[in-house]
């Protein structure tokens, strides 16, 4: 567990939200604007190592969290789908004495934040999405290219099957989950000394018990629970209309790699076109898309994500409350 625990220029705490305690990684002054940021499916608050410092020394209170059942979270009997993981970081951010955040997730947390801007858009200062396709892509009302699509289930399931759901499990390396989702990052990130360490880290996470609410958040995702996908996507649609009607949504990022195999720019590009922001007079801005990043870009290309992310932050921030 302590290895989960980094020292570093935050501080580990529990925070007591909806019933329940969930680990945080906290750096910065609590009287500066909240950015919380949410990890993806097999990670945790320490892919946003590199983030946390930079943002902080920025005049942000920057705060990684551990979603409900990873980490140091508690791991709850029930709870891991999107709508209700949102809820858990709207109750976080009010914990954490904030009335308002800059919410930024990648792959599974972007996910969660797309459902937070729907669902607390009132919450939001902004929106930076890493990796994650608009949840209406899968809505079946809205087509796109089938192989991009179709792509990102079968890499979805395929993971999923890793994490132990029932069906067909892989076998040898392939069932290493940390292992095989970290293979979707970049090339050039898997042959540095940083993919050594963070496959410790994500093997780490998924042996201190995260395993299962990552299969079952991703099986809810995928459609494994069709029916009750549909009916958060059904709710995503009339929360947004309310959210435009009042002028609620909060400006959103979309950020992502070139090489990325499950998020392809091609995907990245239509949640852009889906999304309806206050930004730019209502168009969300055309993907960052960073060459040579796979599916980690937090981790591939810290630098340049921490430059996209505190850009964003400077923009939001002028925006008037």
């Amino acid at each position: 567990m302590e290895e989960l625990l980094a020292a570093g220029p935050w501080t580990h705490r529990q925070v007591h939200t909806r019933g329940q305690r969930l680990h945080v990684a906290d750096c910065g002054d609590p009287a500066d604007p909240l950015i919380l940021l949410l990890h993806g499916a097999t990670g945790g608050w320490f892919d946003w190592r590199a983030q946390l410092p930079a943002l902080a020394a920025a005049g942000h209170h920057a705060v990684a969290a551990s979603l409900r059942g990873w980490g140091t979270s508690d791991r709850t009997p029930s709870g891991y789908r999107a709508d209700v993981a949102a809820d858990d970081m709207a109750g976080l951010i009010r914990a954490l004495g904030h009335d308002r955040a800059l919410v930024i997730g990648h792959g599974l947390g972007g996910v969660l934040a797309w459902t937070m801007a729907a669902r607390h858009p009132g919450l939001l200062r902004g929106v930076a999405v890493l990796a994650a396709p608009h949840p209406l892509l899968w809505s079946g009302t809205r087509l796109l290219a089938a192989a991009p699509r179709h792509r990102f289930a079968r890499r979805a399931l395929h993971l999923a099957r890793i994490l132990a759901l029932p069906g067909p499990r892989p076998r040898g390396a392939a069932a290493d989950p940390a292992a095989a989702a970290l293979a979707l990052a970049g090339p050039a990130f898997r042959s540095s000394p940083g993919f050594a360490e963070a496959l410790r880290l994500h093997r780490a996470s998924l042996a201190l018990g995260a395993r299962r609410p990552a299969a079952r958040h991703i099986a809810w995702l995928v459609g494994l629970r069709a029916g009750g996908r549909r009916a958060w996507v059904h709710r995503l649609q009339e929360a947004g209309h309310v959210a435009r009607s009042i002028g609620g949504v909060p400006p959103i990022r979309i950020l992502g790699g070139a090489v990325d195999p499950v998020a392809p720019p091609a995907l990245l590009r239509a949640a852009a076109r889906l999304a309806v922001s206050a930004d730019d007079g209502g168009v969300v801005r055309e993907p960052a898309i960073l060459a040579g990043v796979g599916h980690f870009p937090q981790l591939e290309a810290p630098a340049e994500v921490t430059a996209e992310l505190l850009a964003f932050a400077a923009e939001c921030g002028r925006r008037p409350r």
